[in-house]
């Protein structure tokens, strides 16, 4: 069934709601992402102020201990030096005074009395001995409290060791904090990338859904268009049938000659539209991601296609200059069918390949059936029975080649239509990929039908129905033929319009 233009616009607004709807995803995923990129940086915030902190307490702790133990070690050298002094100084006080004591004595008693000089002496020397014996006391006590200063020093330098060791250790915890405070930057760089990855994405959505809206208006543009011409094409039937007559009795003298000579002209016509079609094709290779969104499309192409070809079939058959409206109604589908997606142009190709070959059997049909119901005085020979069927030795008629050819004047039609040049056609390139086509394969099949059942390709066209076109009955005199060929397209025509 063919798709019309609502559907086509319901499937595009359906394209761009899910693509509004990635974008509004895209957009909430953002705001997450920004949410925690701000909170990593208020974290980073948090790290470094606490690092900082740490570190000034570290130092002022540092500081602290290094001015306390240095204030120990004065305090105690101080002290220290201050008791040397004070003992030294009273021991030479007392040294003196026993001395003063001494001398006044020994002078008191050289002059009372010498007889105690000795006694005195020794008393001296007692006294001597015993300052001796505690000026022994206060340097072992001095060396002593020598011996506890140092051990307070190694105290010290165990605590500076100790000290030192702390250090380091908060010089690594500080290095390690950096570290960390790096990797947060870091994942904070990531996902400022990822954010901006996302608003590129969100970007591109959001131009693929604009373009996607661009086709959808380019696609109501070509329907309109194609409507206009379908008008053009109804107006224009009238007067070619009126011209169809005349033209028929005035080729069926050089019917065969006619044939042959269009069938040559067709090939290289259909040739030349093949190339530009591979042209065409080539061209929409930048589009080649819009297809895969239009394979939902491709039952409607193929009905399509199908339609298409049985009327250029019953078209041909006729060599009416109808061709040449049905050959625009084909290329404006084509054009149509390529803005939707470009998949599809290599389907339009192989079915022109397929139409020229149903279109010289169909010419090869129709020579015959046209040759078995002219009458032998058409023609110029016997009168009841034609000189070639019974073997007569009779020179042929010298042809005379027209100089147009219905169907040359519809293809030629066809192609000033589409602004094709017959000189700037190049040689025709075979498509590598059509030997194993499904098509290629049913023409085959229908050539082995042709010639094992009578009739020829007209009954296996009769026999092979498009599933959404009209029977054509192709019996009957040629008028009879044009005649049911024209009502036949009006009735598809009509089917079409209204949706069948």
């Amino acid at each position: 069934m063919h798709r019309t233009v609502m559907q086509y616009n319901l499937e595009w607004q359906q394209q761009v709601g899910a693509a509004e709807e990635t974008i509004t995803a895209l957009q909430a995923e953002n705001v997450k992402l920004q949410e925690e990129a701000t909170k990593l940086e208020v974290e980073c915030q948090e790290a470094h102020r606490e690092l900082q902190t740490g570190f000034e307490t570290w130092k002022q702790e540092r500081e602290g201990l290094e001015t306390e133990a240095n204030e120990k070690v004065q305090a105690l050298l101080s002290d220290w030096k201050q008791d040397r002094d004070s003992m030294h100084n009273q021991a030479m006080q007392q040294v003196q005074t026993v001395l003063e004591s001494w001398n006044v004595e020994k002078e008191k008693l050289k002059t009372e009395t010498k007889g105690q000089v000795d006694n005195l002496l020794e008393l001296w020397q007692q006294e001597r001995d015993r300052l001796e014996s505690e000026l022994y006391n206060q340097a072992s006590a001095a060396s002593v409290a020598e011996e506890s200063l140092k051990q307070e020093a190694v105290k010290i330098a165990a605590f500076e060791a100790s000290t030192t060791e702390t250090k380091k250790q908060l010089e690594g915890q500080v290095a390690n904090l950096q570290n960390d405070n790096n990797v947060a930057k870091s994942q904070c760089t990531q996902l400022k990338r990822m954010v901006e990855g996302l608003q590129h994405q969100m970007t591109s959505a959001e131009r693929e859904a604009q373009q996607a809206q661009l086709e959808a208006l380019a696609y109501e543009d070509e329907v309109m268009a194609m409507r206009r011409d379908q008008s053009w094409m109804e107006r224009a039937t009238h007067a070619q049938q009126q011209a169809l007559s005349a033209r028929m009795v005035r080729y069926q003298g050089e019917l065969k000659d006619m044939a042959i000579q269009s069938i040559a002209d067709t090939s290289k016509e259909q040739d030349q539209l093949r190339h530009q079609v591979g042209m065409m094709s080539r061209e929409l290779n930048a589009v080649q991601m819009a297809a895969e969104r239009a394979e939902s499309q491709a039952s409607m192409a193929m009905s399509e296609k199908r339609v298409l070809e049985a009327h250029l079939h019953s078209v041909e058959k006729t060599k009416l200059s109808r061709s040449k409206e049905m050959e625009a109604r084909h290329r404006a589908e084509m054009s149509a069918t390529r803005d939707a997606a470009g998949s599809i142009v290599a389907s339009l190709e192989k079915r022109m390949v397929a139409t020229q070959k149903v279109a010289r059997g169909l010419m090869t049909q129709m020579e015959k059936d046209e040759m078995s119901k002219v009458s032998p005085q058409l023609i110029g020979y016997g009168p009841s029975a034609t000189p070639y069927s019974m073997g007569a030795s009779v020179s042929k008629p010298k042809r005379v080649a027209p100089k147009t050819t219905p169907l040359g004047d519809m293809m030629k039609g066809a192609m000033s239509t589409y602004g094709i040049s017959e000189s700037s056609q190049p040689k025709r390139q075979k498509s590598p990929t059509r030997k194993g086509s499904p098509l290629r394969r049913e023409m085959q099949e229908l050539k082995k039908m042709q010639q094992s059942t009578p009739g020829g390709a007209a009954s296996q066209v009769r026999a092979t129905p498009a599933p959404t076109a009209r029977k054509l009955s192709m019996s009957g005199t040629v008028d009879e033929m044009i005649d049911k060929s024209f009502k036949w397209a009006d009735a598809n025509i009509k089917d079409m319009r209204s949706g069948h």
